[in-house]
């Protein structure tokens, strides 16, 4: 509620906060200007925490709303372990030969990505399990025909000096450098970086395709963040890390779509968005503010968790003061029941989440990363058409990275299945094929064996 004075305010986000007359679904928490974060900024105890989303028919989810019907699990936030500068593990790539599905840890050099080490939870998976991926993933990318076919299809217009003057828009091109790298291209990667860099001053408003002009801005400067960080192209990856930051609100931790943090504007929060935030602060060593964008997106889960079960519905955005927008558009929702949903909305959410679980501390944490990851896996294994669906490589990788043999088995099917013909040279298919060529290298890089690493 918003009052005359200062008053605090339980909230689903998990901070105490003063709200000021006015501000409705502002972005601005602090009542007074310039405050310290950390004066503003606390755990709500649990038996201080409002009740949760209540899905109402014919009503809003609020989550301040006393009446709400479900309340929120407290999500506890015990302290985290801090890396040194000289303790920031190298990128391990992980080995599993398919004979024997035993994970052999190889410390490589090639990036500075923490997320990389992700696979060290591979450490302890029963034979069988880790079988059952391998082969799923082998079935139909073994022989890398999908990813034989995409690669030179990106690089022969990318890299293509004729093809790129009638094509100059980012959309093109954030994508293509770690895409040609997980491909296996360096030096193309390394040519697309450099083209792709000239597009790093500005975010995506100016692009003609709408997924970044209107809704994630943000979204070229995380894969140009990441491929620079592969990389090492540290001033790149070091600019395109600062701007995207810009989007994270700043008390929430949340990542903010359309318009960057401003205090005492309104402001819209997106589950992608803050797993943007927390895979590019894993790509440059900011594990605090990983592990605290993670905190949002299980908060954002949880109060979720009625329309998941009832609605088949998972709510994508969220402002302050109305908690989670009910809203029937795909960029605002991820519905069960209806094909040709972006199901890659909820995929690189789980891979993030699945990321967090081995780089964080304690046990309990690390443990309620990876359980959020599965309840995002579990709800979008009962999306209809989710093997045909073009974000479907996403959701494959992170049910590689959850060891969920069944799901990456179907996945893997559907995708032998598709029998792909060239992508055309709209925005959308060229974005979606780099995309699709990120996920699949990462999930089969040699037709013997899986080879698996970030």
């Amino acid at each position: 509620a918003i009052q005359d004075s200062p008053v605090r305010t339980q909230h689903m986000f998990g901070v105490a906060v003063f709200p000021q007359r006015g501000m409705g679904c502002s972005s601005a928490k602090g009542a007074v200007a310039g405050e310290p974060r950390k004066q503003i900024r606390k755990p709500v105890q649990p038996s201080e925490r409002s009740a949760g989303t209540a899905d109402v028919p014919g009503g809003k989810s609020h989550i301040d709303s006393p009446a709400s019907a479900t309340p929120l699990r407290p999500v506890p936030e015990p302290p985290g372990e801090d890396w040194a500068d000289d303790e920031v593990p190298e990128e391990p790539r992980v080995t599993m030969p398919i004979s024997t599905g035993t994970p052999l840890m190889q410390r490589g050099t090639s990036s500075g990505d923490l997320a990389g080490d992700v696979y060290g939870a591979w450490h302890g998976t029963s034979r069988s399990d880790a079988d059952g991926i391998l082969v799923a993933v082998h079935k139909s990318l073994a022989d890398e025909q999908i990813c034989d076919a995409l690669a030179p299809f990106l690089a022969n217009r990318v890299l293509n000096s004729s093809w790129a003057k009638g094509h100059d828009d980012v959309a093109y091109y954030c994508k293509a450098p770690l895409a040609l790298l997980e491909a296996g291209r360096e030096a193309d990667a390394r040519k697309a970086l450099a083209i792709a860099a000239r597009f790093a001053e500005r975010d995506g408003s100016g692009s003609g395709y709408a997924l970044y002009r209107e809704e994630f801005l943000q979204a070229p400067w995380f894969w140009i963040c990441w491929a620079a960080s592969r990389l090492k192209d540290e001033d790149l990856a070091n600019r395109c890390f600062t701007r995207l930051r810009a989007y994270r609100h700043t008390v929430t931790d949340s990542g903010l779509v359309k318009a960057p943090f401003r205090r005492h504007q309104e402001f819209e929060a997106d589950f992608y968005a803050t797993a943007l935030v927390a895979k590019a602060a894993l790509l440059r060593g900011a594990k605090d503010e990983a592990v605290a964008s993670g905190d949002s997106m299980l908060r954002a889960l949880e109060a979720n968790r009625d329309s998941m079960d009832r609605r088949k519905r998972f709510r994508l955005r969220w402002c302050w003061q109305s908690g989670l927008i009910e809203r029937e558009d795909r960029f605002y929702s991820v519905a069960q029941d209806r094909p040709g949903q972006l199901v890659a909305l909820l995929g690189l959410p789980a891979v993030v989440l699945l990321e967090l679980s081995r780089f964080t501390s304690p046990t309990a944490r690390a443990r309620r990363f990876r359980e959020g990851a599965e309840r995002l896996l579990g709800f979008l294994r009962g999306c209809n058409g989710l093997a045909r669906n073009p974000g479907a490589s996403v959701v494959l990788y992170a049910a590689a990275l959850a060891r969920d043999a069944p799901l990456a088995s179907e996945l893997s099917a559907g995708l032998a299945a598709k029998a792909p013909g060239e992508p055309g040279d709209d925005f959308e298919s060229v974005d979606q094929a780099s995309e699709t060529l990120i996920w699949l290298s990462l999930a089969s890089r040699h037709s013997a064996q899986a080879t698996i690493s970030l």
